[in-house]
C-alpha cells in the first residue's frame, strides 16, 4: 500500500465528500488516501521492484553512514580532529545523507507518477507533494560545510607549526 495526495477536479471549493452512515450525513475531507493494489492486478511488478531496490539502496547507505560515524568517533576519541581523514569522513557522510534524501524524493515522485498513470479516482486526481524529510539534505550539506572548515583548520594548524 502507498499513500498519495489527492485534489478534487474542477471547482476548488469542492474539497469534501459526503458520506451517509447510520442515517446521518457526514462531510469527509479527502486530501490523502492509501492505495493498496495487488501486483497481480496491475500486470506489472515494476513498482514493487523499484521500491525494493530503493529500500536496499537506503539500507546500504545507512550502514555505510553508520560505519563512517563509528570511524569518526574513534578518530575524535583519539584526539585526531584536524586531519584530512576526518574531513573526508564528514564529507562522505554528508554526500550519503543527501543521496538518501534524493532517493526518497525520486521514489516518491516515481510511484506517484505511476499511480497517476494507472489509477483513476472519481472526481479527484492524484497529485505529487514533496513530503520527504528535508533534514537529511540539510544535515548532509551542513556536514559537507563542516568538512571544509576542518580542512581550513588543518591548514592553519600546519602553518602555525611551521611558524614556530
Amino acid at each position: 500500500s502507498y499513500e498519495v495526495n489527492v485534489q478534487p477536479w474542477g471547482r476548488q471549493d469542492h474539497k469534501a465528500l459526503l458520506s451517509t452512515a447510520q442515517g446521518q450525513t457526514y462531510k469527509v475531507d479527502m486530501k490523502k488516501i492509501k492505495i493498496s493494489i495487488p501486483t497481480s492486478r496491475t500486470g506489472s511488478k515494476v513498482p514493487l521492484y523499484f521500491i525494493a531496490s530503493s529500500a536496499i539502496f537506503a539500507v546500504i547507505v545507512c550502514l555505510w553512514i553508520l560505519w563512517l560515524v563509528i570511524k569518526l568517533i574513534i578518530s575524535i576519541r583519539r584526539g585526531v580532529i584536524f586531519v584530512t581523514k576526518v574531513a573526508k569522513y564528514l564529507e562522505i557522510t554528508g554526500i550519503l545523507l543527501s543521496l538518501l534524501y534524493l532517493n526518497a524524493l525520486i521514489v516518491s515522485y516515481s510511484i506517484t507518477q505511476y499511480f497517476i498513470a494507472n489509477i483513476h479516482l472519481a472526481d479527484h486526481s492524484i497529485v505529487f507533494k514533496n513530503e520527504c524529510n528535508s533534514m537529511y539534505l540539510l544535515t548532509g550539506l551542513g556536514l559537507m560545510i563542516i568538512s571544509q572548515i576542518i580542512l581550513m583548520g588543518k591548514d592553519l594548524k600546519e602553518e602555525q607549526e611551521l611558524t614556530i
